[in-house]
């Protein structure tokens, strides 16, 4: 038993000596992340594995070897790592709150206040349910997605989107439940030429389109993968379930993925899911003159883009007259500096930029790379952001949301801010306190923006 102690004590020691140190270096970025990212996000988990696996090999006399020692003072060490992490996380509440008073209460015209804040995220906060056992997120039974409408007339699998709404049918049945929780409107045979060969008269809507005065704040979703990998269904799904009960109508898209495509496909195809939301989500309840966005990543570089290129000829080829505004954004891990000026991203991604996404080089192309750039373009008169960024990001510094939040305010633009110590990538992925907590921010702040608190 005391050689069995000794070996888990090296290996949970190594997992949180990486997580605790966070080494920042280009051979091992990938490893370092995962292993960190796990670590910090589900330490109260693995705190409890920890004490059971200690006090189990303890009882049966592990300890009493010199290698047992050993392997206890490790398992220790690590079980001290896992509360400094637990003790990070729970800042992220304080944090959260003060990047939004911050950012907020510049706005006197519409006269928000600390008070008026604070009350609305601990009211958010206390409606969030706990994830501490299981920490993944649950989808709500009152959530109905509508999947795979087509957003461009091409049948492509990568221009469809998801809508989600709050599900109004009452199921008999387990089963009639399943079958109304995800209609698939390629699945109809009929056509209607607003929705490019899909029939929306068949599908069960939350709310009539010919009354205005029901339709709800709609948030757009751009989900991440370095612009070559990820899905619609996979990614923001804490933040889609959250909002869609709590008012919102959801809409998740998927856009052309590189090396396949070709930089600027990928922010064309956000602009034009922009634009087919605007014509068509009022048939889902949703409003067209109250829209948001949201993106994680290279999604969270997406939307920031689409924030600062509003009806933007250049990223509009063939609807170059169609209306791209839109009324708040909120990016998370957003990659903003495409050029590096800041010297803080790693050369993979420089490189797999120049491979697979330009498909030029920066130095060849640097005006190019600079446009694709939301912390080089003109923000003036731009929308209120709320960007959301973790300390520890090996993937994404930080660096550049801290540089892009500065112009932002300099020139005048509503910006809240929540630098999360000790947080990685992807950190609301698990549903931990953090994610929790920053959700709840992220449904404040849209409040304030879509629906003014009202």
């Amino acid at each position: 038993m005391g050689t069995a102690l000794f070996v888990i004590g090296i290996v949970v020691m190594f997992f949180g000596s990486i997580s605790f140190i966070v080494p920042n270096v280009d051979a091992i970025r990938g490893p370092a992340f995962f292993i960190s990212w796990l670590v910090t996000e589900l330490a109260a988990q693995f705190l409890v594995i920890n004490i059971i696996v200690l006090a189990v090999l303890f009882s049966l006399g592990g300890y009493r070897s010199i290698f047992g020692m050993v392997g206890t003072i490790l398992i220790l060490l690590n079980c001290a790592i896992l509360v400094f992490h637990i003790v990070n996380s729970t800042k992220a509440k304080s944090i959260l709150k003060e990047g939004l008073v911050n950012g907020l209460t510049i706005d006197d015209e519409k006269g928000f206040n600390r008070e008026t804040i604070e009350e609305e995220f601990e009211k958010n906060c206390a409606s969030i349910k706990n994830g501490l056992i299981f920490p993944f997120p649950i989808k709500p039974s009152k959530v109905k997605r509508v999947k795979n409408i087509s957003y461009v007339d091409d049948n492509l699998r990568r221009h469809k989107l998801d809508i989600y709404t709050v599900n109004n049918e009452q199921s008999s049945t387990k089963e009639d439940s399943k079958e109304s929780d995800s209609l698939d409107l390629n699945a109809t045979d009929t056509t209607n030429s607003n929705t490019d060969g899909q029939d929306l008269t068949d599908v069960d809507l939350p709310l009539a389109a010919d009354n205005p005065t029901q339709l709800k704040p709609v948030v757009m979703v751009v989900h991440g993968g370095a612009w070559v990998i990820g899905q619609k269904e996979n990614q923001g799904l804490p933040h889609i379930h959250t909002l869609v009960n709590h008012g919102y109508v959801c809409v998740a898209i998927n856009y052309r993925l590189s090396p396949k495509a070709t930089w600027p496909d990928h922010i064309t195809d956000v602009k034009s899911a922009l634009v087919w939301v605007k014509e068509n989500i009022a048939n889902f309840g949703g409003d067209k003159d109250n829209i948001a966005l949201l993106g994680m990543s290279a999604g969270g570089h997406l939307v920031s883009l689409a924030a600062l290129s509003m009806n933007d000829p250049q990223y509009q080829t063939g609807f170059e007259d169609k209306d791209t505004s839109f009324k708040a954004c909120v990016p998370i891990y957003p990659v903003l500096d495409l050029t590096n000026s800041l010297k803080v991203q790693s050369r993979q991604l420089i490189s797999m930029l120049s491979r697979f996404v330009f498909k030029t080089s920066l130095r060849s192309d640097n005006q190019n790379w600079e446009n694709a750039s939301p912390l080089f373009r003109n923000m003036e008169n731009a929308p209120p952001m709320f960007i959301l960024h973790g300390s520890k990001d090996l993937l994404v510094p930080i660096q550049e949301s801290i540089e892009f939040v500065n112009r932002y305010r300099q020139n005048n633009n509503i910006v809240c801010f929540a630098n999360l110590t000790g947080a990685q990538h992807a950190f609301e992925i698990f549903w931990s306190y953090r994610a929790r907590k920053s959700v709840a921010a992220v449904l404040t702040f849209l409040n304030f923006m879509c629906k003014e608190c009202l």
